[in-house]
């Protein structure tokens, strides 16, 4: 999770979910992210050695009101999600000019 000037960007590594088998949704502040994964490509497979399981995950957060929810996107490539969490208006910093 990182921020920029005007938006809370959110990376997660989703590594074998198609992006069809991806749901977010936002209620009440809280943004949830679920991926569901076709588990039965992988039943056959006997790992050595694995770096993490293979299986459905869940994630929440729970969103400050200077997040702007009806412009919240999300984009999938190469097996990263990416979330882009726009501030609110009153909440983008801004430049005051002295005169």
């Amino acid at each position: 999770i990182h921020e920029t000037d005007r938006a809370v960007m959110v990376s997660m590594e989703v590594p074998g979910v198609d992006k069809n088998a991806i749901d977010i949704q936002l209620e009440k502040g809280v943004l949830t992210v679920k991926g569901t994964i076709d588990s039965t490509k992988y039943e056959s497979l006997r790992p050595i050695y694995s770096e993490y399981n293979v299986g459905n995950f869940v994630r929440t957060f729970t969103l400050s009101p200077k997040i702007d929810g009806g412009e919240i996107s999300a984009t999938v490539a190469d097996g990263v999600l990416t979330l882009e969490l726009p501030k609110t208006k009153e909440a983008v910093a801004r430049r005051i000019a002295v005169r």
